[in-house]
């Protein structure tokens, strides 16, 4: 927050793009230079030559994903598609099991088998970990499936190194020995499951033998596992976003889901699946994104190819002119990094950028305007760990 590199006035470009060579200006020219560029490059090719780009720099309901939104909706702005983190297990998960928020995380103190699958609690999720601790004092047994012997992992009661991006197939491998073995939860799977003798029929082929191919994993480990997550209830699988950083993710997300209702985990606390909290909080995101000012038809550019949509290759049509970055840092985030790059090097590109630091995207921004941190600003945070609401003062 003190930091002598922060930026604390408006800058504007003086030197060649990329160069961080910049001067000091006045708030009032640099919103003046701001409104001018953006009004003319609407009124030449129209407001889709302009684009927003950010995500969650800064966390929060009033600042963090959606701040920004209705602005760049009233101006008729291309739509910046937002699908760096989780989207695809987000989508999985609530298709799977509804929009619900899963586990309180309080609650694994009941539990009786903790499945953590993709997630260093230890390290990123650390206040869960008092209540993994609680149970395992109360008997619970610890399993981690992660590739890398993490702090957690080394915690743990049993280690599952999988090979990475496969957790699909084992997933669906525990989902047959469950099934073949009969340890299902029959009465639970007949009152509040559907498609379950597809899913029967479907895993035939998924056998730990099979799976022990693809994962790694010894098939009688595969076994074990299946057999001690079905008998250990309430079991709990606790699943972090890595499980979807892979092709397939959001199917493996599914399969993970699957598992709870298998076994019938879900009829006593601490029984189930944790992936997000954030789906309990009443948090009417409508009234911050304003989705019915957005002008029907109006183009859609995911973040993710920003390098392919500022360099021509996605050939649009307007081409984008103008670039507004904030709580975000592309040149670091975005793949294709060289291409990006040469997109932001483009003399005809009017870029902003609002930041805290002249970071590897300012650097190449014709206007940077100073952006406040946590500490500075009032939010309400919802959270990815827990139930609370926070007042951010």
């Amino acid at each position: 927050m003190y930091s002598p590199d922060r930026v604390l006035f408006p800058l504007r470009r003086t030197g060649p793009k990329g160069s961080g060579q910049f001067e000091r200006i006045s708030w009032d020219a640099a919103l003046d230079e701001i409104a001018e560029r953006f009004t003319s490059i609407a009124a030449e090719y129209g407001p889709e030559a302009i684009m927003p780009c950010s995500y969650l720099g800064t966390e929060g309901i009033l600042n963090g994903l959606n701040v920004g939104d209705p602005f760049f909706a009233k101006l008729g702005a291309t739509i910046a598609e937002r699908t760096y983190c989780d989207s695809g297990s987000c989508t999985a998960y609530t298709m799977t099991i509804g929009d619900t928020a899963g586990v309180d995380p309080e609650s694994l103190v009941h539990s009786k088998f903790i499945l953590v699958w993709a997630c260093n609690v230890m390290s990123t999720n650390l206040h869960l970990w008092p209540y993994i601790a609680e149970a395992r004092k109360r008997g619970a047994t610890v399993v981690v499936v992660d590739p890398v012997a993490t702090r957690t992992a080394r915690a743990a009661d049993w280690h599952i190194a999988i090979r990475p991006g496969t957790d699909g197939a084992l997933a669906l491998a525990m989902m047959h020995v469950i099934i073949n073995e009969n340890l299902t939860d029959e009465d639970y799977i007949a009152k509040y499951t559907v498609g379950y003798e597809e899913l029967a029929e479907r895993v035939q082929s998924y056998s730990p033998e099979w799976a022990a191919q693809e994962t790694g994993v010894p098939a009688e480990d595969i076994r074990i596992l299946a057999r001690q997550y079905a008998q250990s209830q309430p079991a709990v699988i606790r699943v972090g976003v890595a499980v979807e950083r892979h092709a397939g993710g959001g199917q493996t997300m599914r399969s993970l889901a699957c598992l709870p209702a298998l076994v019938g985990a879900w009829r006593r606390p601490g029984g189930g699946i944790l992936q997000l909290p954030l789906w309990a909080f009443p948090v009417n995101w409508a009234a911050f994104m304003h989705p019915e000012m957005l002008t029907p038809g109006t183009r859609v550019v995911n973040q993710f190819l920003l390098g392919e949509a500022l360099t021509g290759e996605m050939q649009l049509d307007p081409p984008l002119k103008a670039l507004m970055v904030y709580n975000s840092n592309p040149v670091v985030v975005c793949p294709d990094q060289d291409k990006l790059v040469s997109g932001l090097l483009r003399d005809d590109l009017f870029t902003v950028v609002s930041e805290q630091f002249v970071t590897d995207t300012a650097q190449y921004a014709d206007i940077v305007l100073p952006a406040t941190t946590q500490l500075e600003q009032k939010d309400i945070m919802f959270s990815w760990g827990h139930l609370f609401v926070t007042y951010n003062h």
